[in-house]
């Protein structure tokens, strides 16, 4: 089963949904951090933390930069990348995690495969670190990320939107996954058209 994003909520779907840093990665991923830090800094803290798994990350260059950062990669939870970038085919290698484990799943261009949502769900909460391997494209997965975890931090590369009043720039976005995003994205998923295969 597959989740199909009409033509008519594209616009909606391309706006960033958490906070958006401009600019490359280079510059705006330390921005998001220091953002993380600055607004997160008691729920950070590893004493209080609920569970040690809390980043999410979604697109090949942001995943690189949560498996680079000495903060993050420790707290990295799922990396979901499907080896393609706006700049073309990714050859940074994702390097192999002690604690991780990788997994694969069918996930085309304007789609979520239900599998993914089963398979957060199935995860969330035990002990292991993944790197998912999208065939296909992963830009929708920040959906089930958001709506099968909780408290936790999403981060995904937003591509330049120009057709749209203000155009929206690249960056950076970091969604601090509560109540009122999960919120705000189950009544955008529930618009989405259930189908059982894809023409």
């Amino acid at each position: 089963m597959f989740y199909k994003i009409k033509s008519s909520m594209r616009k909606e779907f391309s706006k960033p949904l958490g906070k958006l840093f401009k600019g490359d990665p280079e510059v705006s991923f330390p921005k998001a951090i220091n953002w993380m830090n600055s607004q997160f800094s008691g729920l950070l803290r590893v004493s209080t933390l609920e569970k040690s798994h809390i980043i999410i990350g979604v697109g090949d260059i942001v995943s690189e930069e949560i498996i680079q950062n000495k903060f993050l990669r420790p707290l990295m939870k799922y990396l979901f990348i499907d080896g393609e970038t706006q700049r073309g085919r990714n050859q940074l290698m994702i390097p192999d995690l002690e604690t991780s484990i990788k997994k694969t799943f069918y996930n085309p261009a304007g789609f979520i495969n239900e599998e993914i949502f089963e398979f957060i769900r199935e995860t969330i909460n035990d002990d292991n670190q993944y790197i998912v391997i999208i065939d296909g494209e992963e830009d929708l997965l920040v959906i089930p990320a958001i709506l099968e975890s909780n408290k936790t931090f999403i981060f995904y590369g937003q591509p330049p939107i120009t057709d749209v009043i203000p155009p929206i720039s690249a960056g950076c976005v970091v969604i601090y996954n509560n109540s009122e995003v999960k919120h705000r994205i189950k009544k955008l998923f529930e618009q989405l058209e259930r189908v059982s295969e894809i023409k």
